[in-house]
């Protein structure tokens, strides 16, 4: 553990962390280990204390909380501020349609309002899901406009308001809100409103420059190094770099109340509600689903070569930042086993007994549809990226995990009697809400 002196000192006025060799450090460690996890930074703060400040295979020399990553989609937690900032000043009305602000919106999706596309609930659909924009995005010359051009085509996915469905395009989409009213570029608007005041002067879009920590892939078993992505390509659903220590300052301005306004505040923390009355813990920019009984706050953010989870727990003014610089691993896995530590949450043990049938069969989570199987008297997950793939240990009742991953990907069956018409995926620090679709 490195770093903890100089947090002290430096952020926030916050006091010394816990000294190395630490059960909390050797647990996390020990965690990593197993993992074989490229360079990884691992900060937790409760209340004015430092409990870890963690470097995993980093680079000697450098402080792990003040490395630098691809944040992915916790971008989106700025985006969404950016316009509830733009609101609180009257500059923006959130339930406007979108059409208001961008001239070019395509007629087919006038219906979506601006907060529907900060809740996952317009109906826009995932450029990552229609092939034409996705191959796009390994093109060096393309840009985010290009994307947007080719989804310009595409019908929206249901009624803007009746489903929730992740949608990067939506979050492009927020962010040229942004530009359109501030008469500025994304980033500086970010940078001048935020990243400035609260001092989190490692905030940038990604560059690929050699400052921020190349990314890794896992291909054959073997973790490889990979170029730096076409970052031009993300603006508002992803595309920022930062550091662990920015995004704990990130946090301890929202436990000190200087990122917004109540009324803001409220808006930016609620829960989505559907029109058929279904709640999903989302809020604008920021996943709201909580460890068991634990309130939650946080995001998790995933490129190609790297990966990270950043959580707030208020009740504990806890917070957690996990940051990796290999993709397709589940930072959030990290997280939650330490957020566990630190709040004497069991992790979830196999049950005994074969599953019963009922639970087996398709969801549709919105960007993409699982199946359940059962196979050999147990079940499987199968679905497409990002989606989970593996076999699956009953933990409850009517609750799955994935086979040695306890805290990575859940599946929740909600049953009536003998049909379970809905599911509710936990992957990525959020919950996606399924619906069955068997033919």
């Amino acid at each position: 553990m490195r770093g903890c002196a100089f947090a002290a000192m430096a952020v926030l006025g916050l006091a010394a962390c816990a000294g190395p060799g630490s059960d909390l450090e050797r647990e996390t460690r020990a965690l990593l280990e197993r993992k074989s996890w490229p360079a990884t930074s691992v900060l937790v703060l409760e209340g004015n204390t430092f409990r870890l400040n963690l470097g995993h295979r980093t680079p000697q020399g450098h402080d792990p909380q003040d490395l630098v990553y691809p944040l992915g989609s916790i971008s989106k937690m700025f985006t969404a501020a950016a316009l509830h900032r733009l609101a609180e000043r009257g500059e923006v009305d959130l339930q406007a349609p979108v059409a208001q602000y961008l001239a070019d919106w395509p007629p087919a999706w006038h219906a979506v309002r601006v907060h529907q596309l900060l809740g996952h609930t317009s109906g826009v659909p995932d450029f990552w899901f229609v092939p034409q924009a996705a191959k796009l995005v390994a093109v060096p010359a393309a840009r985010a406009a290009d994307l947007a051009r080719v989804m310009a085509r595409e019908p929206l996915q249901f009624d803007p308001g009746s489903r929730f469905s992740y949608s990067n395009t939506a979050y492009q989409a927020a962010a040229r809100i942004v530009e359109q009213i501030a008469a500025v570029s994304y980033d500086v608007y970010l940078t001048r409103e935020f990243f400035t005041p609260l001092g989190m002067a490692s905030m940038h879009h990604c560059r690929g420059s050699s400052e921020e920590v190349n990314g890794h892939v896992l291909r054959g078993g073997t973790v490889e190094a990979i170029a730096p992505e076409n970052y031009e390509t993300a603006r508002g659903d992803g595309g920022l770099c930062g550091s662990a220590r920015d995004l704990a300052r990130w946090f301890r301005a929202m436990a000190g109340g200087s990122l917004t306004r109540a009324p803001a505040w409220q808006a930016y923390t609620s829960p989505q509600r559907l029109t058929d009355g279904t709640v999903v813990p989302y809020g604008h920019g920021i996943s709201l689903r909580p460890l068991a009984d634990h309130r939650k706050l946080g995001h998790h953010g995933a490129m190609t070569g790297h990966t990270g989870m950043v959580a707030w727990y208020p009740e504990r003014d806890l917070v957690i930042v996990v940051l990796t610089s290999i993709g397709g691993v589940s930072a959030d896995a990290v997280e939650q086993a330490i957020a566990a530590m630190l709040l004497d949450v069991d992790t979830p043990r196999p049950l005994d007994g074969n599953p019963p049938a009922v639970h087996a069969g398709r969801f549709d989570v919105g960007p993409f549809v699982l199946e359940v199987r059962r196979r050999n008297g147990a079940l499987e997950v199968v679905s497409p990226p990002p989606g989970p793939n593996g076999h699956l240990v009953r933990v409850g009742p009517a609750i799955y995990a994935l086979d040695g991953d306890p805290w990575g990907v859940a599946l929740h069956m909600d049953c009536a009697g003998e049909q379970c018409p809905r599911m509710r995926l936990h992957m990525a620090g959020m919950e996606w809400p399924g619906r069955r679709v068997d033919p």
